[in-house]
């Protein structure tokens, strides 16, 4: 708690409305604050999965994300944080009318060149050439402008998809859910020690796979598939596969195959994205200064 120099509120100055999704320790709440609807996560720590990262370590690490000083325009913001009753965090967030970044490629099939400038407008620093109307590829540099700003301060999401991802009402995109999201401090990598679940292995590395090893190299893995979802309009990778097919194929070093819309380029930073040799990967910086270039 006292990591977090944000807005910290009663416990009855939020209203839980409605529940939502549950995730890991987590439940997750459409709610009321300052007669605004926002959503609310209610951590329960004592759920928390103690062999995976201690609690408290876990919550630091979210603090330190949502730190007053990390504020940025593709990054969800966090408004508020409140205790309940029984000293679990709440961490009260802004809301999304258009939902996921999964749910509005899926809904949105056809987009204007008005909705394609919406999405880049402050995202790419003045560089994004304006007559680039690709509305995926203005979502992809959205994305990797905010993983450049969590690369650059250490923090590893671990959790990189399209559902991680938010369009707000003016469709910028953010990126969110960082529940487990850890910070590298000193180090360049984290090594948990709980193995990758089925519902996570879609977008894991081989090392995490393989070594439970997470890092910035693997969150740019992830970001190559979450490309490969956003082309594919919001199907699920490896959708029919089990874990141990998912596995066998990565060692293979076969890859999710091309979109049908995604361009050739794209697919090429795509699978520059999953070199199995972590080191051979781009950054997200290099990431973002070729996607400008398509």
């Amino acid at each position: 708690m006292d990591r977090y120099h944000g807005t910290k509120i009663e416990y009855k100055e939020v209203t839980l409305v409605k529940p939502r999704n549950k995730e890991g320790f987590c439940q997750n709440y459409v709610a009321q604050y300052n007669k605004k609807e926002v959503l609310a996560h209610v951590c329960d720590l004592s759920k928390a999965d103690k062999k995976a990262i201690p609690p408290v370590e876990q919550m630091r690490c979210l603090y330190s994300v949502v730190h007053f000083d990390f504020k940025h325009q593709n990054i969800v913001a966090v408004l508020a944080l409140s205790l309940d009753p029984k000293k679990n965090p709440i961490l009260v967030f802004e809301s999304s009318s258009n939902g996921t970044l999964n749910d509005y490629v899926k809904a949105n099939k056809e987009l204007t060149q008005k909705d394609f400038l919406a999405l880049c407008l402050s995202v790419c620093n003045g560089k994004w050439r304006e007559d680039c109307f690709q509305q995926d590829l203005i979502i992809m540099h959205t994305l990797s402008t905010g993983m450049i700003f969590l690369s650059q301060r250490g923090i590893v999401h671990r959790n990189l998809r399209a559902k991680s991802c938010t369009v707000d009402d003016s469709k910028i995109v953010k990126i969110g859910n960082f529940k487990m999201s850890q910070e590298l401090g000193n180090y360049d990598q984290f090594l948990c020690k709980v193995s990758v679940s089925r519902e996570q292995m879609p977008w894991a590395a081989p090392e995490t796979i393989a070594g439970n090893v997470s890092s910035v190299e693997s969150d740019v893995w992830s970001f190559g598939v979450l490309i490969w979802e956003v082309y594919s309009r919001g199907k699920e990778p490896y959708e029919s596969l089990s874990d141990v097919q998912i596995t066998t194929l990565l060692l293979d070093e076969e890859r999710l195959p091309k979109p049908k819309e995604c361009p050739d380029g794209l697919y090429a930073l795509m699978l520059d994205c999953w070199k199995t040799d972590s080191d051979q990967r781009p950054s997200f910086a290099i990431l973002g200064i070729n996607m400008q270039q398509l």
